[in-house]
């Protein structure tokens, strides 16, 4: 009875679209590119914020659609307060919360009861900040908001732990050169940022110079409540969460903060060619200068122009690189988003290394001709509809809302500043993109990297500028 009911269906299914069908051709169907909709609408969402007696924020948004509570925390313990001689401090203090157990419980003990429990908690630092993340089901709250606030109060900093995390980042130095990419761009941004910590990167040296006392000491001036935005959210009561955070994180003592004094951003370094010795049959390329804040108001155009040179879809480097030269495995442009320190621009390509002088040029050319003629209208349809339809997804879930709040919270910034990029998105024309890339695209100030054989390139490197050989140490 069953099948016959399921065939039943079926054929009803077939009979109503094939009258469907019947009543329209394909003749009579509307083409794509006439087609007409509305405005689409998107509903911002807020967070609610708190504020806890001793300073630390908290970011709430109740979403019952899982059993799920998701966190991330924002901590002022990056590696920008950390001397050039002990680099890898801030990453080996975050590691070593979650590795290094706390409040006398074992590490191996930590590590069974978060798995017991189905959560994660995790922890890193980037040159700005610490991150730590916490996913956990609802019903488990209590217990890893518990774990949670004995790991960033009372961590143990186990010696032995302390030293096993040192062996992996040393291995990582040591393997550094085993990715010819990730050397490339670690090489670049280190000319980038010369005297700043942004371009400082861990050696052998700077890790084993590490003791445990500089990573207690380091934790307690940094890992402080009024340094932290906390961010969660997911399938709870504001008020019962609310009163959790008062009875662990909230418990927590403030204390002052000493911070260094930071060196100065050098916006403009000088401009070179820097080439490191690789035996490979490939050659990494990359251009590129300091460039400006995400909040400037010449964000929007340049950054309108640097997707139509070569971060957007069928951009310009690609076409002329890839698809009708075939001179690069992978080709592009980048202009990242910074609000403490200048961003950075730069161009990239992955090529044959007897084609290194060729891409370089090509790469160069390209750079000065957005510099020099409007993009096209299609240039400016495509990529104003491809940034706007991305605009929604900034809406898609609690968890993106809360952390984003926490990050504009964090950086210390109007809290429109995305809204107002979109508007300026919104009215751009071809003159304002070319303003903006004239005046801040400067390819007689850029850096060029390049690693790779020599021997195989296909022009001398002196031809573009003055070369310097990079010796490389670990």
């Amino acid at each position: 009875m069953k099948k016959v009911y399921i065939t039943c269906i079926i054929a009803i299914l077939i009979v109503t679209l094939s009258i469907s069908a019947s009543t329209q051709t394909p003749s009579d169907w509307e083409h794509p590119d006439e087609m007409e909709f509305a405005d689409l609408e998107v509903e911002a969402r807020e967070a609610d914020k708190y504020t806890l007696e001793n300073g630390l924020t908290v970011y709430l948004m109740e979403d019952s659609s899982l059993p799920l509570i998701k966190g991330r925390a924002l901590i002022d313990a990056g590696g920008i307060y950390v001397s050039e001689d002990k680099v890898g401090l801030a990453e080996l203090t975050a590691r070593m919360l979650r590795a290094g157990g706390t409040n006398g419980i074992h590490p191996d003990k930590i590590d069974e009861d978060i798995e017991y429990l189905a959560a994660s908690l995790e922890f890193n630092a980037q040159p700005m900040r610490a991150l730590a993340s916490i996913s956990t089901l609802s019903e488990h709250k209590e217990d890893m908001l518990n774990l949670f606030n004995d790991i960033l109060r009372k961590p143990d900093f186990l010696s032995e732990r302390i030293e096993l995390e040192k062996e992996k980042i040393k291995e990582s130095i040591r393997r550094r050169d085993d990715n010819p990419v990730q050397l490339a761009s670690q090489e670049f941004l280190k000319k980038m940022a010369t005297g700043h910590p942004i371009g400082w990167f861990p050696t052998l040296e700077s890790i084993d110079s590490i003791t445990r006392d500089d990573i207690v000491a380091f934790h307690e001036n940094y890992y402080q409540p009024q340094n932290i935005r906390l961010a969660l959210s997911g399938n709870f009561d504001t008020e019962e969460i609310l009163d959790l955070l008062e009875k662990t994180l909230g418990t927590w003592e403030p204390e002052d903060v000493e911070y260094p004094e930071i060196p100065d951003f050098d916006p403009e370094p000088e401009p070179k060619i820097y080439h490191v010795q690789q035996p490979i049959q490939q050659s990494i390329i990359f251009i590129g200068h300091p460039a400006i804040t995400f909040d400037s108001e010449e964000f929007a155009p340049l950054n309108f122009a640097n997707r139509v040179l070569g971060a957007g879809g069928d951009n310009r480097l690609f076409r002329e690189l890839r698809s009708r030269r075939g001179l690069a495995y992978a080709v592009g442009s980048q202009l990242t988003q910074s609000f403490e320190y200048p961003g950075f621009f730069f161009t990239y390509a992955i090529t044959g290394a007897q084609n290194t002088g060729q891409a370089i040029e090509l790469m160069i050319d390209e750079i000065e001709k957005i510099r020099e003629e409007p993009i096209t209208e299609e240039e400016l349809r495509d990529n104003r509809e491809a940034i706007l339809n991305r605009a929604v997804y900034r809406y898609t879930s609690a968890a993106e809302i809360t952390f984003r709040q926490a990050q504009v919270d964090f950086l210390n910034i109007e809290p429109d500043y995305y809204e107002r990029y979109i508007e300026q998105i919104q009215s751009l024309d071809e003159d304002r993109i070319l303003t903006s890339a004239k005046q801040e695209f400067r390819p007689d100030d850029a850096i060029i990297m390049v690693v790779g054989n020599r021997a195989s390139f296909d022009r001398d490197l002196e031809e573009f500028g003055t070369v310097e050989e990079i010796q490389l140490q670990f």
